[in-house]
């Protein structure tokens, strides 16, 4: 007769699905960094964000047509967000992440989240592809 073995996982506790690890310090480390956290204040808790799928205009039986996920801010943000279009541009990065530490964050959920010390943050992809005298604030 076969051993039955039961491994525990822990997964994010604000449900972004990415991560799963038999560390609990793994998860814990993860979630304080996670884009679904609220306390970081990223385009994914915020109102403002406006995420959608765009393409090239180009009939869709030719064949360069192409789609691609796109996100925009419908705050005040969006100065930072036409930084990170302009970076996609000249593919100085793949896609437009999520701004972490919004000054202009907003959520009726959580409407007394404090914005951390400091400025916005790029996420780390985007720190690689540009020089720090280059970001807009």
């Amino acid at each position: 007769m076969a051993i039955k073995y039961i491994k525990t996982y822990y997964g994010c506790d604000f449900k972004c699905g990415k991560h799963h690890s038999q560390k609990e310090k793994h998860i814990q480390e993860h979630e304080q960094t996670c884009w679904f956290n609220p306390i970081n204040r990223t385009c994914k808790t915020c109102k403002h964000e406006d995420y959608y799928i765009d393409d090239n205009g180009v009939d869709i039986m030719d064949w360069n047509y192409a789609t691609w996920r796109d996100r925009d801010c419908k705050g005040d943000g969006g100065n930072l967000m036409e930084t990170l279009h302009e970076l996609l541009d000249e593919n100085k990065i793949s896609y437009v992440p999520p701004i972490i530490n919004c000054p202009f964050w907003e959520n009726d959920e959580y409407p007394n989240s404090k914005l951390k010390d400091g400025l916005p943050v790029f996420p780390s992809c985007v720190k690689q592809s540009i020089p720090d005298e280059e970001i807009p604030f």
